[in-house]
């Protein structure tokens, strides 16, 4: 069974995270090898989740300050925002709390949320430089998202994961709601 119309999933997080590369690898399955910043893009497509097809509607945003009017234009009716910060620059892990949760928060409060830690190729084991699984997890946990997951748009590792875990996310939080409306 379809849904009616698309979830609209909105992919926020700082600039250079791999927002779009999440998304083209995604939808396109190829990775861009230039860095262009975003300052809006939207695509539509369909997923499986759970043996159920689902349309999804998937907006990129901008991450950089400069962008942050427009950028919340795209928050409305959001069903799922995928919070990402690259493993690799730990700035866009703090701004996680500085920033990308009281911004959604502010104009979007019962939206899921996966947390993903963006360029998970690039991580050299044991070095204090990148963003540790076990620092996402703990993250994860306090924002209060719904999952959490690990990515690299380069090799393709967990990227379909994603949007599965974003569509249960809003599935969950569709029936959560319908519930407490009862009462």
């Amino acid at each position: 069974m379809s849904s009616p119309e698309p979830y609209k999933i909105v992919v926020v997080g700082d600039g250079n995270t791999g927002k779009t590369c999440l998304l083209m690898s995604y939808i396109k399955n190829e990775f861009p090898i230039d860095y262009v910043p975003t300052i809006f893009d939207n695509f539509t497509t369909q997923t499986v989740v759970d043996n159920n097809e689902h349309k999804i509607s998937l907006w990129d945003t901008a991450g950089q300050e400069v962008y942050e009017n427009l950028r919340t234009l795209c928050y409305p009716n959001t069903k799922c925002f995928i919070l990402c910060y690259a493993i690799n620059i730990r700035q866009s892990y703090a701004n996680i709390i500085n920033i990308w949760i009281p911004e959604i928060r502010h104009y979007s409060n019962n939206a899921a949320i996966v947390l993903v830690g963006t360029k998970s190729d690039l991580r050299v084991k044991n070095s204090s430089k990148f963003v540790t699984t076990a620092e996402g997890k703990r993250l994860c946990s306090k924002v209060n998202a719904d999952s959490f997951i690990e990515s690299s748009a380069k090799i393709k590792h967990n990227i379909s994961e994603i949007f599965v875990e974003a569509v249960r996310a809003i599935k969950k939080q569709d029936r959560t709601l319908h519930c407490s409306d009862k009462y």
